[in-house]
């Protein structure tokens, strides 16, 4: 299932990776009910939710209008009120906000102030069996940045201190700080990145308020926002980063693994377990400023080798360009899937597609909803119209993303929304002897000049992803 659900033009549109957006309502009435957090402004959250099989989504909900341009965190509790921590965007304050749900949604309570000093950014948030809520949180004072933490033991109507206290400071103070609350067992957890050189962590059993001293799980340059970290209930802690690569370190409850290599390359990194083995998504580079979602898990002689998750979001199969004066298809699978410039043309024309009739078609084992097209000639003066097969006829439609005539040299165009707006009657044919799902680009005008293409593919530019447990 893939839902578009709009546009954003936040700074983090899904967040950073140890931020929390998805979540599944674990019991009562509308227990199983999947609900999606998004900032799709500077200033708003919206929420929309669905029940089995997920297909129908609710409208989107504003829930938040007035938060700062940044990362917020929350936490659902086991009958689906969601805790909304986030940074007042008038001054800067840490907030929360409780969301309690119902038949219909979800509604929004009264904002409640944390701290209502200093400039606070990038809150994390997780709430403790017994119902405690704890958020950490990045302080920044005087341009240093310290890990910050309170906690509030009436869901969040009031914190330990008051507004104008700043609870524990975990942190020394410097450059950066990002954190990420988490339980495991009888403990609560942060795991914490302090001035781009230190990955360390700190620890509290329930039943005290007292902070373990910090274990460092890595040093050196390039700690970022860019890790993640994840409890379960046997104590286990995994937590995944990035610096000079992608790694991994997994405490077992009572010490520290060594750290593990997971690929060369990758970004915005998650890490959930399931049935007890750590399971690692992250992002990683396909060119041309594509992004693909991989996973790995761990098994019996190490980390699997990665794989794409989304089947849909690939290179193509099979890519042609057919001359109609020719009658004539040229195979240019390789080539679409390649960064090198100027290698998409079909030889009779020396361009991806010119005269009237002449074609694009682009072909996967699966169906797919999108195209990344770099070219490095434009075309000129032509137009094209986009089809696919339905079984029995070519149908014309008007790509999601717009009209497109190959005239930009870069463009990430929606065919369809999502996965879920791909037209139900899209089946397989055969096209110079490959069956497949099949989208073409045919010419209804023709090109004064026509366009050379360099890379084609349906590959997407992820930025970033949130996982939920399943």
């Amino acid at each position: 299932m893939q839902k578009h659900f709009g546009n954003s033009v936040a700074t983090y549109p899904a967040g950073i990776a140890p931020g929390r957006k998805l979540f599944r309502v674990p019991s009562g009435p509308r227990a199983g009910r999947v609900v999606v957090l998004m900032q799709l402004s500077a200033v708003a959250v919206s929420l929309a939710w669905a029940d089995l099989p997920y297909t129908g989504w609710s409208a989107l909900q504003a829930v938040v209008s007035d938060t700062a341009d940044g990362p917020f965190d929350a936490v659902m509790a086991d009958d689906g009120t969601i805790f909304l921590a986030y940074i007042l965007g008038s001054n800067n304050d840490l907030v929360l906000r409780r969301l309690s749900a119902s038949d219909d949604g979800w509604s929004v309570g009264d904002l409640i102030t944390v701290y209502n000093g200093d400039d606070n950014h990038f809150p994390s948030i997780c709430r403790e069996p017994s119902g405690r809520l704890h958020i950490a949180w990045d302080r920044h004072v005087s341009g240093t940045d310290y890990v910050n933490i309170k906690y509030s033991d009436n869901d969040g109507d009031n914190w330990y201190g008051g507004p104008s206290g700043v609870g524990v400071t975990l942190t020394a103070g410097g450059s950066s700080a990002y954190p990420r609350m988490l339980q495991a067992g009888e403990y609560i957890y942060v795991v914490y990145t302090d001035s781009g050189t230190t990955l360390a962590c700190r620890r509290k059993h329930y039943l005290t308020t007292v902070w373990e001293s910090a274990t460092e799980l890595d040093s050196g340059t390039g700690f970022s926002h860019q890790f993640d970290a994840v409890g379960i209930d046997t104590g286990v802690v995994g937590v995944v980063y990035v610096t000079g690569g992608l790694k991994f370190r997994e405490f077992d409850g009572s010490t520290w693994g060594g750290i593990v290599s997971i690929d060369d390359g990758g970004d915005n990194p998650q890490v959930r377990y399931f049935d007890g083995i750590p399971h690692i998504t992250f992002l990683l580079n396909s060119g041309a400023g594509q992004k693909n979602l991989y996973l790995t898990r761990r098994e019996a002689d190490g980390f699997s080798s990665p794989v794409i998750v989304d089947t849909a979001c690939r290179t193509f199969e099979k890519a042609f360009c057919y001359s109609a004066g020719a009658a004539s298809f040229e195979d240019k699978t390789e080539a679409s899937a390649d960064s090198t410039t100027a290698d998409i043309y079909h030889s009779g024309s020396s361009a991806v597609l010119k005269e009237s009739g002449d074609s694009l078609y682009l072909g996967s084992p699966h169906s797919f909803h999108h195209l990344k097209i770099i070219l490095s000639t434009v075309g000129a003066g032509g137009t094209v119209g986009w089809q696919y097969f339905n079984g029995t006829a070519w149908i014309a439609f008007v790509p999601s993303g717009g009209a497109f005539n190959f005239d930009s040299a870069d463009r990430s165009l929606l065919l369809w929304d999502d996965l879920l707006s791909v037209p139900a009657d899209w089946q397989k044919t055969a096209i110079n002897g490959s069956e497949l799902f099949w989208v073409r680009a045919v010419v209804s005008v023709a090109f004064t000049s026509g366009p050379v293409g360099t890379m084609i593919t349906a590959v997407p530019e992820i930025t970033s992803l949130i996982l939920m447990e399943a």
